[in-house]
């Protein structure tokens, strides 16, 4: 996938641009799979099922994902930005799963 991106950035003018945007797609998707690891298996859910329900709310997790990867773009920003993208995984776990729905 990778290898494609970099195909796709030695298009002039938009090239570099369209690869950045599907690489920020491609990044937010695998960093949000990646930071929900710990909620999902605390909860005794795995890959498949993180994967599944990560897929039903394809935008929220794409859009948490895609701005977590746009705050470790900048060097020393992510010192901060990732402590604060695990505890944003976690809410955002929760609220995937229902559990911040009052009883």
């Amino acid at each position: 996938m990778s290898a494609g991106l970099f195909v796709v950035g030695l298009i002039p003018v938009a090239g570099a641009v369209v690869a950045f945007v599907l690489g920020a797609r491609l990044m937010g998707w695998v960093l949000a799979l990646e930071l929900t690891s710990v909620p999902f298996e605390r909860r005794g859910l795995r890959y498949d099922d993180r994967k599944q329900a990560l897929r039903t709310h394809r935008p929220m997790a794409l859009g948490f994902g895609a701005a977590t990867f746009a705050c470790t773009l900048v060097p020393l920003f992510t010192v901060v930005a990732m402590p604060a993208a695990v505890a944003g995984a976690t809410l955002l776990s929760r609220r995937i799963l229902g559990a911040d729905t009052p009883a």
